[in-house]
């Protein structure tokens, strides 16, 4: 849960690390419509 955020509205992230190779994060919010959510990925290589 984020700072600021009401008990209801969803909000985290993961973050995941595959070897120092790959890293992903997934970030999901709720936006000012209920019953949606938005969901971002992002998939780093780290060479």
């Amino acid at each position: 849960m984020l700072d600021g955020a009401s008990d209801n509205a969803l909000a985290w992230r993961y973050t995941a690390e595959r070897g120092g190779h790959w890293r992903m994060r997934l970030d999901a919010t709720q936006p000012a419509a209920p019953g949606s959510y938005r969901i971002e990925g992002v998939l780093e290589r780290l060479d």
